[in-house]
């Protein structure tokens, strides 16, 4: 399966600008609310229509701005979770599920029914009415809908944006197993990096309607390539920095955290900004003998069942840096740290530093 997708459209908020190309299985648009996201997902549908550019789904165009190609969206063979599920609250569960297979015999037309309800595990609340189900399984209703027309693309729009919290991880669970045995590609929509990253094998980063970044998922989170892209990938901290200086080559100094960092001389002449994911924040045993490494000053510690985020400056000879970094460590470790020392050192490995040019 590939899908290419190279479109422009113009809102009144933003400009939307998306190119990329994929023959992944599932792929993740990432990025904020109001990014272009959905509105990309609505394109690739055929249920809105760009100003200009291609659209090609596994091989066949669906939309050419120049050959003026626009094939509707009952011909483009597309699956589609909406946000909200969008069934029809009169219709029982399997009359939902056979909507779209009214061309079908009356005997064919059940039996594909009764497979797909059983494949999300809805067989036996076939009679039953939206109202009547849970948003889990209203949810497990929606994607057999979209699975019964075999589609060669499935779009899924936040797909867990109208769940519990409780029931986000094991709908996602249950997700992944029906998009591992999906033969065409998916696209799924998300805000929630974790929920991208462990779904998806690819992402789009969106950021004011633009495509930032496109790639596998680790060689982004690992080496974002611009400022927002570190941002929207979760990375809490994030400094600007000195520009090159002939004679302190190996050397950059980080402004708001008032302290100088090592790295290799060819990527310390090219850099604009820096950072370390909370995550990656060491403790560092040797008290500031290790390359990289601050005494800090803790300021605030939020702490959940299993782990910890602890807000600290860096102490400078002329006192704290001007910006709070953040810190994600286990209740396990700091417990310890916390109980054994009162001058707290952490080291930023070189490894895990985010370099932005």
């Amino acid at each position: 399966m590939e899908l290419s997708v190279h479109i422009q459209k113009k809102f009144d908020a933003f400009n939307l600008a998306v190119d990329f190309e994929t023959n992944e299985s599932v792929v993740g648009f990432l990025g904020p609310s109001g990014a272009g996201k959905s509105m990309t997902l609505m394109c690739i549908a055929g249920l809105e229509k760009p100003d200009s550019g291609q659209i090609i789904i596994n091989g066949k165009c669906v939309y050419d701005s120049q050959k003026n190609i626009w094939i509707p969206p009952s011909q483009r063979y597309v699956g589609f979770l909406f946000q909200k599920y969008a069934l029809f609250p009169h219709m029982t569960v399997e009359e939902n599920v056979a909507f779209g297979m009214m061309h079908l015999d009356k005997e064919e037309r059940r039996q594909r029914v009764h497979d797909y309800l059983q494949i999300v595990h809805m067989e036996d609340m076939r009679k039953r009415y939206p109202a009547e189900l849970s948003g889990g399984q209203q949810q497990r209703v929606a994607i057999a809908r979209a699975l019964i027309l075999e589609p060669e693309i499935l779009l899924l729009d936040e797909p867990f944006s109208a769940l519990d919290l409780h029931l986000r991880s094991r709908m996602e669970h249950q997700l992944k197993n029906l998009l591992d045995k999906y033969d065409g590609q998916s696209i799924v929509v998300s805000h929630d990096i974790h929920e991208s990253y462990r779904l998806c094998q690819e992402l789009a980063i969106f950021h004011e309607g633009q495509v930032l970044e496109y790639g596998e998922k680790e060689a982004i989170f690992e080496h974002p390539k611009c400022l927002e892209v570190a941002q929207i990938t979760g990375c809490k901290n994030i400094c600007s920095v000195e520009k090159y200086k002939e004679e302190n080559k190996g050397s950059i100094y980080c402004r708001d955290w008032k302290c100088h960092i090592e790295l290799d001389k060819r990527q310390a002449r090219r850099l604009t900004s820096i950072g370390i994911r909370a995550h990656h924040i060491r403790w560092d045993k040797s008290k500031g003998m290790k390359k990289n490494s601050f005494k800090i000053h803790i300021v605030n510690i939020a702490q959940s069942p299993f782990r910890v985020m602890v807000y600290f400056k860096i102490v400078t000879k002329q006192g704290f840096s001007e910006s709070t970094l953040q810190w994600d460590i286990s209740n396990e470790r700091w417990k310890h740290i916390h109980a054994m020392i009162e001058t707290v050192y952490v080291s930023f490995p070189e490894e895990k530093l985010i370099l932005i040019e």
